[in-house]
C-alpha cells in the first residue's frame, strides 16, 4: 500500500514538471516540488523503518527456533 502511495506521488510530481520549452523562473513550482520531496522523504523513511523492523523481527524469530 505504501509503495503504491509513493508511486502515485512520483506520478503526480512528474505531471507537474514543465516541459523543456516551458521552463522559466517560477517560485511556485519550486515550492510545490519542495513540498512533494519532503513528503516522499517521510514516506521513504517510514518504509525503510518498517523494512528494518520486519527484518529484525524475522531474524529474532529464527534465533528463537
Amino acid at each position: 500500500m505504501l509503495l503504491h502511495d509513493v508511486a502515485g506521488r512520483l506520478d503526480s510530481i512528474a505531471d507537474q514538471l514543465p516541459q523543456p520549452h516551458q521552463i522559466r523562473a517560477d517560485p511556485a513550482l519550486s515550492e510545490i516540488l519542495d513540498d512533494e520531496v519532503r513528503h516522499l522523504t517521510r514516506l521513504l523513511g517510514y518504509l525503510a523503518g518498517e523494512s528494518a523492523f520486519r527484518h529484525r523481527a524475522a531474524a529474532r524469530a529464527t534465533e528463537l527456533d
